[in-house]
């Protein structure tokens, strides 16, 4: 069976860093920056094949440079056939 993992987390970056630090989550693969706000804080979701990816992911953005900390908001596991179910 295929899942697919979800995360998002809230970012905490020094302001100077934040335009830098999201154009390098947006180049992960299965990152996105949701939200960002300018005193240094960005609302990003993780998507991957593996929960480990999401914590290697998290990872990732922790060692960047700026960041302050990544603190973990939500996570969840879903069947990737339910992923590609049509909703009317």
């Amino acid at each position: 069976m295929n899942e697919i993992y979800i995360a998002s987390c809230v970012v905490r970056i020094r302001p100077t860093h934040l335009v830098t630090v999201a154009a390098i989550i947006a180049r992960l693969p299965g990152g996105e920056v949701i939200a960002s706000h300018p005193e240094g804080r960005l609302v990003v979701v993780l998507e991957a094949a593996y929960a480990a990816d999401i914590t290697a992911l998290i990872d990732a953005i922790r060692q960047l440079s700026g960041v302050l900390s990544v603190a973990l908001a939500y996570q969840h596991t879903e069947k990737s056939e339910a992923m590609e179910e049509c909703i009317a």
